[in-house]
């Protein structure tokens, strides 16, 4: 609030609101894919541009991964990080980044896990 007093010593009072335009960043600042304490690479190195990442050499009997995702801005939301369930050869998540002001931008993240060796036989039946 702002007062204005004349010469006569009327006051006038005035209000202020000052409205910011919302933030529109919506750029991960980093994105890891681990299991435990290891760190898988992702290809290609990261770069927040780049919206598709793979991560190869997954061992065969792993049955899941987390993929940490860091938002470039503290007032944008993300969506699809965390624990993921490998539940084929091949999975692909979505991690989506919202920033403020509502725009997303989408980054896919796919994990190829190697194909198992084992030929062991679980049952038969004559």
């Amino acid at each position: 609030t702002i007062t204005v007093t004349s010469v006569l010593g009327v006051k006038r009072y005035y209000h202020v609101t000052v409205n910011r335009a919302k933030n529109s960043n919506n750029y991960l600042s980093s994105l890891k894919v681990k299991k435990g304490n290891s760190e898988y690479e992702i290809t290609p190195v990261f770069n927040k541009e780049q919206q598709s990442y793979t991560v190869d050499n997954i061992p065969a009997g792993t049955q899941a991964m987390q993929i940490l995702a860091t938002a470039e801005d503290e007032l944008a939301s993300i969506s699809g990080n965390g624990y993921v369930s490998l539940d084929s050869a091949i999975t692909t998540k979505s991690i989506v980044v919202t920033a403020e002001d509502g725009q997303i931008r989408t980054y896919t993240v796919t994990i190829n896990r190697d194909k198992s060796t084992e030929a062991n036989l679980v049952e038969a039946q004559v």
